[in-house]
């Protein structure tokens, strides 16, 4: 399970996590802390396109937090504010039936039972 860093924290964590991969003599373990350190590169990657696409649209971005095992969820707290998880909200433009132009029945007989299963990961 991965753990939930805002920004500083995930620059932190990430440069400790390369000092001690660096400071490593033991060939048994470099393999899983370079491992570690590269999830969190690309946590850290993730993370600031998120920043920067929320910045774009001029809304605030510093509240940000990305969990290291799930990239594409979204924390979000919960209902009594003191708690926050994982979250995933899925896309109806995501799903292949809308990215062809041609009209959804000749897509739906295109794509036979995959639609099915598309649209219900939507609902």
């Amino acid at each position: 399970m991965g753990e939930r860093f805002d920004a500083q924290a995930l620059r932190e964590a990430r440069e400790a996590a390369q000092v001690r991969l660096q400071e490593d003599a033991d060939e048994n373990t470099q393999g899983s802390k370079l491992q570690q350190v590269q999830k969190l590169n690309e946590a850290e990657r993730v993370l600031s396109e998120r920043r920067a696409k929320r910045e774009e649209r001029g809304k605030e971005a510093d509240f940000l937090a990305i969990n290291t095992a799930e990239l594409e969820a979204v924390i979000q707290q919960q209902k009594d504010k003191t708690s926050a998880r994982a979250s995933y909200k899925p896309s109806v433009s995501d799903c292949e039936i809308y990215k062809s132009s041609a009209p959804v029945h000749e897509r739906l007989d295109e794509l036979g039972d995959e639609w099915l299963q598309a649209l219900t990961t939507v609902l």
